[in-house]
C-alpha cells in the first residue's frame, strides 16, 4: 500500500476508530491490521513487529473493529464494472495476460484467531482451528 493510500484511510476511519481501545492511536490501529492483511500472517506475526508490539489477543480485538470499519467505506471504492464498456476493458486487461472471457477473481485466506467468546462453533475453519476467513474479489 503506497503511503498516501494508507494516510487517507487512517483519516477515513479516524473516527470509527479513535472512541475503541484508546490506548492504542487509531492509526497504529489500521497500519497493523493492513499489515496483517497484506501478508497474509497471523496475528502473532504482526502484532510482534518491533514497531507496533501489541499482543495477539489486541491484534485480534483490532481485527474486529478496523476489518468492519474498512468494509463500511468500501463501495465508495469498491466498485464492479457495470457498462458494456466497462467490462470490456476489464476483459481486455484480463485478456492481456492470456485469460480470455473474464471479468474478475477471487481469492481467499484463513486468519487464525484466539478462540471467540461468543459463538465459537462459527468460527471453526475446515482444518478444525479458530479463523477468520477473509476473501478479495477483482
Amino acid at each position: 500500500m503506497y503511503p498516501w493510500m494508507a494516510l487517507r484511510l487512517i483519516e477515513q476511519l479516524q473516527d470509527r476508530l479513535s472512541h475503541h481501545y484508546l490506548a492504542i492511536p487509531p492509526h497504529m490501529q489500521v497500519l497493523s491490521v493492513i499489515r496483517l492483511l497484506a501478508e497474509g500472517a497471523y496475528q502473532k506475526g504482526a502484532a510482534a513487529d518491533c514497531n507496533s508490539s501489541m499482543s495477539q489477543s489486541t491484534m485480534s480485538k483490532y481485527m474486529h473493529i478496523v476489518i468492519p470499519a474498512i468494509n463500511s467505506i468500501a463501495e465508495k471504492y469498491v466498485r464492479f464494472p457495470m457498462t458494456l464498456n466497462e467490462r470490456q476493458i476489464v476483459q481486455n486487461g484480463f485478456q492481456h495476460f492470456g485469460f480470455r472471457g473474464i471479468l474478475g477473481a477471487i481469492d481467499g485466506t484463513f486468519f487464525k484467531i484466539f478462540t471467540p467468546a461468543e459463538h465459537e462453533e462459527a468460527y471453526v475453519n475446515y482444518k478444525r482451528y479458530h479463523a477468520l476467513n477473509a476473501q478479495v474479489v477483482s
